[in-house]
């Protein structure tokens, strides 16, 4: 069954350095202490889950502030007398971060998906 988001209005307890050196080590609980493991296992999804809807809302904010940005570009280069050659340079430029950004995002997010996908 898909797994269902489970709302807090708290802050996850986990700090991310934590979960890095946590996730770096496979045997860090012996067998007789599989269910700690496996709630730390699911504490760790339910704060990268956090970290991808935080990422995903920057992400529009930032998409937003982009396209705040091609519109000021547009209405630059329908001046007379504009560059076009700077709109091109600028325009570039600016889709190359978006594009940076994007891809980022998607590797957070196939990242998560590839974790949630995994047996507790």
């Amino acid at each position: 069954p898909p797994r269902t988001r489970r709302v807090s209005s708290s802050k996850p307890e986990w700090k991310h350095p934590e979960i890095q050196k946590d996730s770096n080590k496979e045997n860090c609980f012996d067998s007789d202490n599989a269910g700690k493991k496996s709630a730390m296992v699911a504490e760790k999804v339910d704060y990268e889950e956090e970290v991808v809807i935080a990422a995903h809302k920057l992400l529009i904010e930032e998409t937003m502030e982009f396209v705040r940005k091609e519109m000021a570009l547009l209405a630059d280069v329908d001046q007379p007398g504009s560059s076009i050659e700077k709109y091109v340079s600028d325009l570039g430029q600016l889709l190359s971060k978006r594009a940076a950004g994007i891809s980022s995002f998607q590797n957070k997010l196939a990242s998560f998906e590839s974790n949630l996908r995994k047996p507790y």
